[in-house]
């Protein structure tokens, strides 16, 4: 049977698709990568989509072009959770972009752990006595007054 008739991926699919996938994570062309592995783009894309295979060398090139371990190839994606939806996936691909673009270390720690609380789920006596207390306070408790509340209207201008 020809790998064209499989309907199973090979390992370089597998390891190919994750090539990809971590590249579009850090919002880098395949030219960007091809340069910083010392490869031409087409011979990226050739690894990319499963056409050619990956020698041990360069795929830990790679893994270094790409900032993750070279064991991040070969994680058996059976194991790993099911896929997001492609809605979820849109909205991940672009927090995990803006994530990667936050300079400063504390930052990415504060915006780290603020992802971890919100995603706890929430105890059952805790949304119990938090129901009623929600709906007792107005729609804009807590949130700041317009600027035209606390300054008036701005100032009228002249028609020029």
């Amino acid at each position: 049977m020809s790998r064209l008739e499989s309907s199973r991926p090979t390992l370089h699919d597998l390891i190919g698709a994750r090539l990809k996938a971590r590249r579009i994570v850090l919002g880098l062309s395949q030219h960007e990568v091809a340069q910083r592995v010392g490869i031409t783009y087409q011979q990226l894309h050739k690894y990319e989509t499963g056409l050619n295979r990956i020698s041990a060398s360069r795929l830990y090139c790679c893994a270094e072009a790409l900032e993750m371990p070279i064991d991040f190839f070969f994680r058996d994606p059976e194991v790993e959770a099911e896929s997001p939806a492609p809605s979820r996936r849109r909205q991940l691909l672009s927090f995990s972009r803006a994530f990667n673009d936050i300079a400063e270390s504390h930052i990415r720690d504060a915006v780290a752990e603020l992802a971890r609380v919100l995603a706890l789920p929430i105890e059952p006596e805790a949304q119990a006595t938090e129901a009623p207390r929600q709906a007792a306070q107005p729609a804009t408790a807590g949130i700041c007054e317009p600027v035209s509340a606390i300054t008036g209207p701005p100032p009228a201008r002249p028609f020029t």
